[in-house]
């Protein structure tokens, strides 16, 4: 999808191009008025993406974050996998291994169980997104430990992708806190790791991630599986 008009995109083409900046005479697109010109740059100025110095406009920081995004081609935002950690957490209790898992109470995957997960934001480090979607779903802390990356790609019935996931794996032991039971869009709970295997509602990849959570291996792997519920 297109964030800009044909004309902005030009603008912004140009600009990548140039090293130290472009004269407004530089910039003018062919076929359209000063007036509309200036309409189409002072879009791009007020968002900030491209600032003037003296007589010369140029792309900013966050203008070039912008043009690294997009496919020079078409000038189009490409459309990049998600970056998420995934947290599996266990205990010992009464001589029984119980994981801390959760029921997902909205779409997509509604009514699934599994451990948690959470998009890692800009400018945070894997554990640190970790450590952050972990007290914000559970209200806990822990001793976190790094598993491995898996490269999720979700497919639907036709057999189109919707859903390409980069994974980054940790383990967490002896937390702290107090468990945050109900969220809006999950309830929480603890269960031996018995009676979780024999669960039908799991993700369908749950199983095999949780197997790869107890144990260090710091490969790069991809998975291939059906989306559920798209």
């Amino acid at each position: 999808m297109n964030k800009y008009l044909p004309y902005q995109d030009q603008i912004l083409r140009k600009l990548m191009y140039s090293e130290n900046g472009l004269k407004f005479s530089e910039l003018q697109i062919k076929n359209i008025t000063s007036n509309h010109f200036n309409y189409y740059i002072k879009k791009l100025l007020d968002d900030e993406l491209v600032e003037k110095a003296g007589d010369l406009y140029k792309l900013n920081s966050k203008g070039k974050e912008y043009i690294g995004r997009v496919d020079e081609e078409n000038m189009k935002l490409e459309k990049l996998p998600k970056v998420s950690v995934a947290i599996f957490v266990s205990r010992s209790k009464d001589g029984n291994k119980e994981f801390l898992v959760n029921r997902r109470l909205k779409h997509p995957y509604f009514g699934k169980v599994g451990g948690y997960t959470g998009k890692v934001r800009f400018g945070e480090t894997y554990e640190e997104a970790a450590r952050r979607e972990l007290i914000e779903e559970t209200g806990l802390s822990g001793e976190f430990k790094f598993r491995r990356i898996e490269r999720k790609f979700a497919y639907d019935k036709t057999n189109r992708i919707v859903q390409d996931q980069i994974m980054v794996i940790f383990s967490v032991h002896n937390t702290e806190g107090e468990l945050k039971e109900k969220m809006p869009e999950h309830e929480s709970f603890w269960i031996e790791e018995s009676a979780l295997m024999k669960r039908n509602d799991l993700y369908n990849t749950f199983k095999s991630i949780l197997e790869i959570s107890q144990t260090a291996n710091d490969t790069a792997h991809d998975i291939f599986v059906e989306a559920e519920g798209f």
